[in-house]
């Protein structure tokens, strides 16, 4: 549904996933771990990179609803063809993990 797209993590990104179709799904970019300990022999785990960016292709927040609004309005206007708007809604009862999984992941993320 989408003509505009970010196809491969930019310097200094890592990669979240990929598809044959979609090859960067998501990325993020970490601030700089600082330790104030330099010893490498310290038993203590190294503290989780704080998150400066993080990115996703898809839109977790969209809803069965808002989905299938904008695939009737696109298919309308003829920017999506019928057989694509067809697969669509042939996938429609499938469940996907946006809003339940991912969008809590990312609530998770930008709450830490």
């Amino acid at each position: 549904m989408h003509r505009d797209h970010v196809s491969k993590a930019p310097p200094n990104f890592d990669l979240l996933g990929s598809t044959a179709l979609t090859p960067n799904q998501g990325m993020v970019r970490f601030l700089p771990v600082t330790s104030p300990n330099d010893d490498t022999r310290s038993s203590t785990p190294a503290p989780l990179p704080k998150i400066q960016i993080l990115s996703v292709q898809g839109h977790p927040e969209f809803t069965e609803l808002i989905c299938f609004s904008v695939l009737e309005q696109r298919a309308s206007a003829g920017v999506i063809d019928a057989a694509t708007a067809e697969d669509a809604e042939r996938r429609r009862p499938l469940k996907i993990d946006g809003v339940d999984i991912v969008g809590k992941v990312v609530w998770d993320v930008i709450l830490q």
